[in-house]
């Protein structure tokens, strides 16, 4: 089972992220993925959201978003394609209508999900710009939505900031 959930939270110091991670491992998230990140000058953003993508999770990324995109622009164009193709070889608009909006979403579904896993979640990204220098990005990778709701209720006490890839961001 992979990572599904994924919460995003800034501390004012490594010793204080350090601290909410211990806290992690005690109440059983020792499955969940955790990158710790931290701010030391003004051109370390680009430096941590590429660190984060480079090994990201799927809830990390914004594969769902990529999907979305990928599988309209594929009906789209498979459906304008297919009418053009169909009707220059003598067939009916229908038949083509029907080929190319199929064989589009199934192309654009394919190609949506590895351009999506390249797509940073756009939460994480809104953390990582907001970080200041001095500050630490945690970044917490989760399987279930059991071990997200501790995360999140382990991290909300210690961030100045909180974000999740489920639900609506949320400051302490």
């Amino acid at each position: 089972m992979g990572y599904r959930y994924a919460a995003f939270a800034t501390f004012p110091d490594r010793a204080a992220a350090q601290s909410a991670i211990v806290e992690l491992s005690d109440f059983g998230l020792g499955a969940a993925k955790v990158k710790l990140f931290e701010c030391r000058g003004e051109s370390s953003q680009a430096t941590i959201l590429d660190g984060l993508m480079s090994n990201c999770t799927w809830a990390e990324s914004d594969g769902r978003r990529g999907l979305r995109i990928g599988l309209g622009l594929g009906a789209s164009l498979g459906a304008v394609s297919g009418v053009v193709i169909w009707t220059t070889l003598g067939m009916t608009a229908i038949s083509g209508v029907t080929c190319g909006t199929f064989m589009g979403t199934l192309i654009g579904a394919v190609m949506s999900g590895i351009v999506g896993a390249g797509l940073v979640n756009p939460r994480l990204a809104a953390a990582v710009r907001a970080l200041q220098i001095g500050q630490v990005l945690v970044s917490i990778s989760c399987q279930s939505r059991e071990e997200h709701h501790i995360a999140r209720r382990l991290l909300r006490p210690g961030s100045i900031a909180l974000a999740s890839n489920r639900s609506v961001s949320a400051a302490s």
